[in-house]
């Protein structure tokens, strides 16, 4: 209970800060706010699962971020708004921690469409955005456990980073990386013996997107290195791990960190 209330007062004081702020320019405080919470957070993590929840609220709250970075005119202030406010309404209901990953994976899909639409101005990927909305809506709907409305949020994401890097890879030289990535996202779908297997799949798709998302925007090449010693960690935490669990968090946390660099290439 202290650790849900604690995330929940850190993030009211967040979106109180970002709201305060829209449209400003410059989010380096916001950006170094979240990540000192983030290690402050993995630092007083009692279990694994409590580590689960800080990469999937922290994630929320550099998506939020983004989402305002890429929003120079205003115009899904109020969109941003109302996911926010649902993150800290569903955050006060959860009743336990897995129904709090799965607010953390909704608000991230949420904010996900509304990045995707603020990046697609000509509407050239309205339809594939669409068709992973309804699949969304579709799944949460027919979903059996929280379980499941976990899984249906990260394949969600895996699948908007795909729409987002096609976009944003306006000369095609990364087509055959995100095809690769999409290619195994399908592969170990299949090969997923349980909804655990499932969940390591949708967060390990969702790193190596977002690294080529990252690798995309660093036009100047300024983060490369950090890029690469990102991937590192997740190759080596995915070396050391021993069960699922401990994947998921490698996935989450480096998704943490990678969003950090993206948000640090839009704020401008």
């Amino acid at each position: 209970m202290k650790t849900r209330i604690s995330v929940l007062v850190i993030g009211i004081i967040l979106s109180l800060c970002l709201v305060v702020n829209v449209g400003a320019k410059d989010y380096s405080k916001e950006i170094t706010d979240i990540m000192d919470n983030f290690s402050k957070k993995d630092s007083e993590a009692s279990n694994i699962f409590h580590q689960m929840l800080n990469g999937a609220y922290r994630g929320v709250q550099l998506l939020e971020i983004v989402a305002r970075e890429l929003d120079k005119t205003d115009k899904y202030t109020a969109d941003i708004d109302v996911v926010m406010k649902k993150f800290i309404e569903m955050d006060t209901l959860s009743s336990n921690i897995n129904q709090q990953m799965a607010n953390g994976a909704y608000r991230g899909v949420e904010l996900f469409n509304i990045i995707a639409k603020e990046l697609d101005k000509a509407g050239k990927f309205a339809a594939e955005r669409e068709t992973v909305m309804k699949t969304f809506d579709d799944n949460n709907a027919s979903a059996k456990n929280v379980y499941h409305q976990i899984t249906n949020g990260g394949y969600r994401t895996v699948q908007f980073l795909e729409i987002l890097a096609k976009m944003l890879d306006t000369e095609n030289k990364f087509g055959a990386d995100i095809t690769t990535v999409m290619k195994k996202f399908e592969e170990m779908d299949s090969s997923a013996s349980n909804i655990n297997h499932q969940m390591t799949n949708g967060t390990y798709r969702t790193a190596q997107m977002l690294e080529i998302i990252a690798k995309i925007l660093d036009k100047g090449q300024k983060y490369t290195t950090d890029i690469a010693a990102v991937m590192t960690r997740f190759v080596k935490a995915d070396g050391d791990a021993s069960n699922v669990n401990q994947q998921i968090t490698n996935g989450r946390y480096r998704t943490v960190e990678l969003l950090r660099i993206v948000a640090l290439l839009l704020n401008k």
